[in-house]
């Protein structure tokens, strides 16, 4: 088995989880835990994991050594602080080798520098949801498997309930993984580093000329098509440090985050980002200087020639894809970026809903003065969006039909905003799961319509203000 053990004790620090007491289990998704074939654990198994009073199996948790730029600083005291990767599981019903197990709010580490190494239960409950949303969406993700709660206060802005969280991904090393192994590190660890993920998670890359630069060349691209997912959904990650890039391509580390309401291309939902930093239309950006710090990190394996050519990728697999996605959006099969201009400005200047317009626009196949005209501010820019939009649907010989099949597929009824999620959360504070369960079911159908649902159709006027909704803790 390809364990992250093998890279040794550089790369980690061998840490038990510091037990919480009184512990017990919050939520346990079902689907994912028959899918990694442990639905044989206990109420009372779950219990013990969740409280860091057991180990999984025979495995000896560990906490995670990397660096990273942090709002375009470079930070060379970076590690798992609250976190420990418990299990690597090999038998699975999913088409990857290895799944990790990783326990949050499992207490202090080597890294958690002044950190308390804990969680709350209002930051793991808004993890859980999203990360299932964002599965659920088709967006690559990490996921969660359980959730933990105990009455033991953690202070934060306020004092809070204790909670953990057990987290699944097929890999939890980072951009900045590498920013430590070549800054920090022999050569050769580096090196160790590079092949561990080809063989683990891109064996392909061998049968290139030279499999550090096609590893490069891919980690970039699927980070390009990641951040293309976030922008055609409208959702904003808030801390796009290179230690919150999976090697992956996956969103993970859900701290700061939000859906877009009201269509705001410079909305930043993450209150301490007072620069606007990772605002919302800064995120494509951000991802070329996150590969650039890793191809920059790299350079000791490849040239700086090849490091600028696998830099390239980056622009062209963000146009292409994101194009794509949205042209299907529209029901359309090609898009020019004009026109995806044209509609997000449009969008933008008549204070439109960014998913709302989407899901309403369907509604104008079968009304020429349906509810995807009214929504409008300004009835004559929409007429003459639409009279575009028309022509192409005519020129590429699409059908009012076909164009709603395609709508209603790509464009999600349910959109889990802030203040939803909050709500849940004030419930959930209150001893009420009922509101989080059901957002757990929609989280799981965001295309399919549910007449009991129409209440998480609903969004504010604007972007939620109370950005501290959106701080991990």
């Amino acid at each position: 088995m390809l364990s992250y053990r093998q890279l040794g004790h550089a790369f980690f620090s061998d840490q038990n989880p510091t037990p919480l007491p009184n512990c017990h289990y919050v939520y346990i998704n079902k689907d994912l835990s028959k899918n990694l074939n442990l639905d044989h654990l206990t109420k009372d198994d779950f219990n013990n994991i969740l409280s860091g009073q057991a180990q999984f199996g025979s495995s000896t948790p560990l906490a995670m050594k990397y660096c990273g730029h942090q709002f375009g600083h470079y930070n060379p005291d970076l590690g798992d602080g609250r976190g420990l990767l418990i299990a690597e599981l090999t038998e699975h019903k999913f088409a990857t080798a290895i799944i990790d197990l990783h326990l949050k709010g499992a207490g202090q580490t080597p890294y958690s520098r002044q950190g308390d190494g804990r969680a709350v239960l209002r930051s793991t409950l808004r993890e859980y949801l999203m990360s299932e949303a964002m599965f659920h969406l088709n967006i690559p993700s990490s996921r969660a498997l359980a959730i933990g709660s105990c009455p033991e206060p953690i202070l934060r802005e306020q004092y809070e309930p204790a909670a953990t969280m057990i987290r699944t991904t097929a890999c939890h090393i980072r951009f900045g993984h590498f920013e430590y192994a070549s800054y920090h590190l022999p050569r050769e660890k580096l090196k160790e580093l590079a092949n561990y993920c080809i063989h683990r998670f891109y064996p392909e890359c061998l049968k290139a000329k030279d499999p550090y630069v096609s590893l490069l060349k891919t980690i970039i691209a699927k980070t390009a098509k990641l951040i293309a997912h976030w922008q055609a959904v409208g959702f904003n990650h808030g801390v796009m440090n290179t230690d919150n890039m999976s090697v992956l391509g996956e969103t993970f580390d859900y701290g700061p985050f939000a859906f877009l309401t009201t269509y705001n291309p410079s909305y930043v939902c993450n209150h301490s980002d007072t620069q606007g930093r990772y605002a919302f239309d800064q995120q494509a950006q951000m991802g070329l200087f996150n590969s650039q710090c890793l191809a920059q990190a790299m350079l000791p394996l490849i040239t700086k020639e090849q490091a600028i050519d696998c830099l390239k990728v980056y622009e062209p697999t963000f146009n292409k894809h994101f194009n794509y996605l949205f042209a299907q959006k529209l029901g359309l099969n090609e898009i020019s970026e004009s026109f995806i201009e044209l509609t997000l400005t449009m969008i933008h200047q008549n204070n439109m809903d960014y998913t709302d317009f989407f899901r309403q626009l369907t509604y104008s196949f079968d009304d020429k003065n349906g509810r995807g005209r009214n929504i409008a501010l300004d009835l004559n820019q929409f007429d003459s969006w639409n009279e575009q939009y028309e022509n192409l649907l005519t020129k590429q010989h699409i059908s009012h039909k076909q164009a709603k099949t395609t709508l209603q597929v790509n464009n999600p009824n349910y959109i889990l905003h802030t203040h939803i999620i909050q709500n849940a959360i004030d419930l959930a504070y209150q001893g009420d799961y009922s509101e989080f369960e059901t957002l757990c079911e929609v989280a799981k159908n965001p295309f399919t319509q549910n007449p009991d649902w129409v209440r998480f159709e609903k969004t504010k006027d604007s972007n939620d203000p109370d950005m501290s909704l959106s701080c991990s803790s």
